[in-house]
């Protein structure tokens, strides 16, 4: 069987994992990223770059989340990739409106048990604790600004090694028109300007900038006002 750190992907989900994960030239998904590690970014911003090619663990950890993000998206037909040549160049897991929001991560993997096993950055150690005030914030901030019925952006990329192509415009463009058909919003959290300013040239606003406060370990991350919580109305 594999372990947290070998989990086989499909080639989507590969795609996702190492866009997520980032490396030296790419930054990763800045949130997760920094609770694994909130010193691994050239000049201490979870927005950046990596200052070294990234780890295993940090692999692995990204790994897991993306195949956790994937079952949720299967359940709902809402996994959706852009392939060029044959290959997938950008992907996005969108939760549909009628969704039930109220399974939690422990929930979702105990029944999807292909997910298993959890990586060990999200179970013990400073890193779990990171990763709960993480998550904590962002379903707070969800309930606040998403409380009517609306399509959930989870996750969003597009190939490191080929971005600047406009790909990501191109999966966005069709994920827009999914809700303009249904007639629903879209809510998403981020961090990082370029990030921000990407989603605000697609039609969603800013709805808050908040720091991430880790009550258990004292840290904070705070690069451009914190996880920013964005809706396309």
């Amino acid at each position: 069987s594999s372990s947290p750190l070998t989990l086989t992907l499909t080639p989507p989900q590969q795609m996702l994992t190492d866009a997520m994960t980032g490396n030296t030239t790419c930054p990763g998904e800045g949130g997760m990223s920094w609770c694994i590690d909130p010193s691994a970014f050239q000049n201490d911003d979870p927005s950046m770059p990596l200052k070294e090619e990234p780890t295993e663990f940090r692999r692995g950890s990204m790994a897991f989340t993306v195949r956790y993000a994937a079952a949720m998206g299967l359940i709902h037909s809402s996994f959706f990739a852009l392939k060029k040549d044959g290959k997938p160049v950008a992907g996005a897991i969108m939760i549909p409106p009628n969704a039930p929001r109220d399974l939690s991560m422990c929930d979702m993997i105990a029944k999807w048990n292909d997910v298993k096993p959890m990586h060990p950055s999200q179970i013990s150690g400073p890193s779990s604790k990171r990763f709960m005030a993480l998550i904590t914030m962002m379903e707070k901030q969800h309930k606040k600004y998403a409380s009517e019925p609306h399509w959930y952006l989870y996750v969003f990329a597009s190939d490191p090694k080929i971005q600047g192509k406009g790909h990501g415009r191109e999966l966005m463009t069709a994920l827009t028109a999914i809700a303009d058909n249904t007639g629903h919003p879209i809510y998403l959290e981020t961090m990082g300007q370029r990030n921000e300013r990407f989603y605000n040239r697609n039609g969603f606003l800013t709805k808050e900038r908040k720091v991430l406060e880790v009550k258990a370990t004292g840290e904070r991350m705070e690069v451009d006002g914190g996880i920013i919580a964005m809706v396309r109305p």
